[in-house]
């Protein structure tokens, strides 16, 4: 007979966002009488020495072509490395040696437009870009690549560029 006091459950966590999460657990017993169990998990899938995440455009971009640059002023240096998103949208870029500031940028792939549900692909030359400001050697990094983080990463270089106007 199973112990009733132990949950055995799989779960593809490379389906689940990076980060702290809570997993909610319902259990009936044979009088039909629910019982609820919250328990907080926190999903790592990265590795230590990479820097990975997810590309969406409100749907995973499969397909993309991700490159992680080294970074400086808002200026795109030497490569760190590159990878394609899988069906998820997921990529994963080996780190062994850069400490600093990383832009990730995206480009290519196909999503399906959450509004129509129609197969789209982003243009030529269209890029979803994150920065992130402190990476370290053989830390594990996510960085999720989307609309609000290219919009974030494009706001901060304006402002950037504007101040070093204004100090000139």
């Amino acid at each position: 007979e199973p112990d009733p006091t132990i949950i055995d459950v799989q779960w593809d966590t490379t389906k689940s966002p990076e980060g702290p999460l809570t997993v909610t657990f319902t259990a009936t017993d044979t009088a039909g009488n629910p019982a609820f169990a919250q328990v907080q998990v926190d999903v790592d899938n990265v590795a230590a020495g990479t820097i990975g995440g997810w590309v969406d455009f409100g749907y995973p971009v499969v397909g993309a072509a991700v490159t992680a640059f080294e970074a400086n002023a808002g200026v795109r240096g030497n490569v760190i490395g590159t990878a394609t998103t899988n069906v998820q949208g997921q990529y994963q870029i080996v780190n062994d040696e850069f400490a600093g500031v990383v832009e990730v940028v995206a480009s290519g792939g196909a999503f399906e437009d959450p509004s129509t549900g129609q197969v789209l692909s982003l243009r030529a030359g269209q890029e979803l870009v994150a920065v992130v400001p402190a990476v370290e050697v053989g830390a594990a990094v996510v960085v999720n690549v989307n609309s609000l983080t290219t919009l974030a990463a494009r706001r901060a270089h304006t402002m950037a560029s504007e101040a070093a106007s204004f100090a000139a």
